[in-house]
C-alpha cells in the first residue's frame, strides 16, 4: 500500500489532481476574470502554484515515505496537526463529493437525460472504490496510462478549434492596467489550480524520486501553458461575451463546432466527453484516496478498505444533499477557500518551521 511512486507518476498525479472537472468551465472562468487578457491572470496563478508546488515537494522529499500528518506532529505538535486534519478532511470531503455530483449532473445533461443522478453516481463510486482500494501506486499507474492520451486529445481538439476561430475574438491581447487589477482577476482562477496539495499524501522515496522538483514544478508550468492554449482556442471561436454566458463552456463550444473534413470524427463533443471523463476519473481517485488517508489518520488501527467503505458511503450521502446544481457550484467555490489554506498556508507554515529547526540543528 505504501509503495513509493516514480517521478513520472508523481508528475501525472499533480496533473490529474489539478486538471479535472475545472477544465470544462475554464473558458467561462477566465473570460469572467480577465476577458481577452485573462491569459495574464493564468500566468500569475501559475507562478503562485509553482511556488506552492516547490514547498510541497520539499516537504514530501525531505520526509521520506511519510504523509503530512506524521511529520507535522514532529514539527508543530499534535494539537495544531489535529486542526490541520480537520481542515484537510472538510476540504477533501467537499471536493470529492461534489466533483462526483457535478460530473453526474453534466453527464445527465448532455447524454443520460432520463438517468437519475444517484444511479450515475453509484456506478462512478463503485469504480472509484475499486481503484482507490488498490493504493497509490496503482492510482499512479492509472494516471500514467490515461493522462497522456487525455493531454494529446485536448491539444488536438484545441488546434481544431483554432482552425474554426477568428483572431479578432482574441483581441486585445494586452491592456495597460495596474498590477493590482491583474492580481484581483487572478484570485478568481485559484480553484482550477488547486490539487498539488494531494502530493502531501503520497509516499515519496529519496532513492526513487531524485529530481522530483523538476518533474512537479515543470508539470505545474505545463498546466499553466496548457490552460492558456485551451482557453484561447475556445475564445477564438465564440469570443469572451459568449464564453461568459455558457455553462460547461468548453463542452458547449466544442459541441457547436462541426468540422466537415473530419468525416466520422466531425462531432467533437462525444470525443471530448471521453477525454474529459478520463481527467475527472483520475482526479476523483486522487481526492478520494487523500480523504481516506486523512480519515484513517484519525481512526488509527482501522483497515484501509473499511475506512474507504465508510468514506464512500458518507460522500455519497453528502453528494446528494444539495437540491440544485447551482448550490453545488457555490459549495465548491466556498471550498476553494479551504483549498488556499491546504495548498498554500499549511505547507508554508510547515516549510518555515522545518527550515528553522534544520538551521538550529546545524548551529548546535
Amino acid at each position: 500500500m505504501n509503495k513509493a511512486l516514480t517521478n513520472r507518476q508523481c508528475s501525472f498525479i499533480v496533473y490529474s489532481a489539478i486538471v479535472g472537472y475545472g477544465l470544462i468551465n475554464l473558458p467561462q472562468n477566465v473570460s469572467e476574470a480577465g476577458g481577452t487578457i485573462g491569459w495574464i491572470s493564468i500566468l500569475i496563478v501559475t507562478v503562485a502554484a509553482g511556488a506552492a508546488t516547490y514547498i510541497i515537494t520539499y516537504l514530501c522529499y525531505n520526509n521520506e515515505n511519510k504523509i503530512i500528518y506524521e511529520y507535522s506532529e514532529e514539527l508543530v505538535g499534535k494539537f495544531i496537526t489535529f486542526i490541520f486534519k480537520i481542515i484537510f478532511i472538510t476540504y477533501f470531503i467537499l471536493i470529492f463529493s461534489y466533483l462526483i455530483r457535478m460530473y453526474a449532473e453534466t453527464l445527465k445533461l448532455v447524454m443520460l437525460i432520463r438517468t437519475p443522478i444517484w444511479a450515475i453516481e453509484m456506478l462512478l463510486y463503485s469504480v472509484v472504490f475499486y481503484a482507490i482500494s488498490k493504493g497509490p501506486s496503482v492510482i499512479g499507474r492509472v494516471c500514467e496510462l490515461y493522462v497522456p492520451m487525455a493531454i494529446i486529445g485536448i491539444i488536438i481538439m484545441s488546434f481544431i478549434l483554432f482552425t474554426q476561430g477568428r483572431l479578432i475574438n482574441l483581441r486585445p491581447f494586452f491592456m495597460k492596467q495596474g498590477v493590482m487589477s491583474y492580481i484581483k482577476s487572478s484570485y478568481q482562477l485559484i480553484l482550477p489550480f488547486l490539487g498539488m496539495e494531494l502530493l502531501l499524501f503520497m509516499p515519496i522515496s529519496k532513492k526513487n524520486n531524485r529530481g522530483l522538483y523538476k518533474y512537479t514544478i515543470f508539470t505545474v508550468l505545463f498546466i499553466g501553458i496548457f490552460y492558456i492554449f485551451v482557453v484561447e482556442s475556445a475564445i477564438s471561436v465564440v469570443g469572451v461575451e459568449t464564453a461568459v454566458i455558457y455553462k460547461a463552456s468548453l463542452f458547449n463550444i466544442v459541441r457547436g463546432v462541426d468540422v466537415h473534413y473530419l468525416e466520422f470524427f466531425r462531432r467533437l463533443d462525444g470525443i471530448y466527453m471521453i477525454i474529459w471523463t478520463i481527467d475527472v476519473f483520475c482526479s476523483i481517485c486522487l481526492w478520494g484516496y487523500s480523504l481516506t488517508v486523512s480519515l484513517g489518520s484519525i481512526f488509527k488501527g482501522a483497515r484501509f478498505n473499511a475506512v474507504l467503505t465508510v468514506t464512500i458511503i458518507i460522500s455519497f450521502i453528502i453528494s446528494l444533499a444539495p437540491k440544485s446544481k447551482m448550490l453545488v457550484e457555490k459549495i465548491i467555490n466556498y471550498a476553494s477557500y479551504l483549498g488556499i489554506a491546504a495548498a498554500f498556508f499549511i505547507p508554508t507554515i510547515l516549510f518555515i518551521v522545518m527550515k528553522v529547526k534544520n538551521h538550529d540543528k546545524k548551529i548546535q
